[in-house]
């Protein structure tokens, strides 16, 4: 009878985990269908300049780094650069999705918590390795902030000795309308970015343009 009680638990605990991923994964898919880009992105749109985000913030510069062959620059607009602050599903090569995942330009998120609430919900989020860091400043999402607030973070060691932070800080999620707006730090609630929902045929123009 012990067997099978613990038995029961076990498919009960494993049911109950899978009930949660698919609930955590439907909240981000109604999230991320709504294609949201960063909305400033509708500006520089009308001015056909692409030269015009730089007056957002002085934030988008080339990168340098180093390659056998010798020093290689790559322009900030540059495709490898250029991280297009939108929020999208995280997959595979095999385009198998990720659970809990999603990136928002070059930094990848995961979702260690999601509740919903009658007009936002708050999203738990760990963030952080050498590769987001990198492209900081290629982006107009406010992390530079985030990261000086009180959060939880664990250290990591890879390769070489490579040690970095992930971090995991509570975000607001706000809708208006065609808007996302985000914040982090509940009590001050604090803007991290505003996100604006941008057609296919729009989203084509601006990555042209730029």
């Amino acid at each position: 009878m012990k067997k099978n009680n613990v038995l029961f638990v076990l498919i009960f605990i494993l049911s109950m985990s899978l009930s949660a991923q698919e609930n955590f994964n439907k909240q981000i898919d109604d999230i991320v269908e709504k294609n949201y880009f960063i909305s400033s992105y509708f500006d520089v749109l009308k001015t056909q300049n692409r030269d015009s985000i730089r007056k957002l913030g002085d934030i988008f510069n080339d990168i340098t780094y180093e390659e056998p062959e010798g020093w290689v620059t790559r322009k900030w607009y540059d495709e490898s650069v250029f991280s297009f602050d939108k929020l999208e599903l995280v997959y595979d090569l095999s385009e198998t999705r990720f659970d809990n995942l999603f990136s928002i330009g070059s930094t990848t998120l995961t979702v260690l918590d999601f509740k919903k609430y009658d007009s936002y919900s708050v999203l738990t989020l760990q963030h952080g390795s050498p590769y987001n860091y990198e492209f900081d400043g290629c982006t107009l999402l406010n992390w530079g902030q985030v990261r000086k607030q009180e959060s939880t973070n664990i250290t990591y060691e890879g390769r070489g000795g490579i040690t970095w932070k992930e971090y995991s800080n509570d975000f607001i999620f706000e809708e208006d309308g065609d808007y996302l707006l985000v914040y982090f730090d509940k009590e001050k609630k604090i803007p991290f970015a505003t996100f604006a929902s941008m057609n296919d045929e729009t989203e084509v123009q601006f990555k042209n343009l730029i």
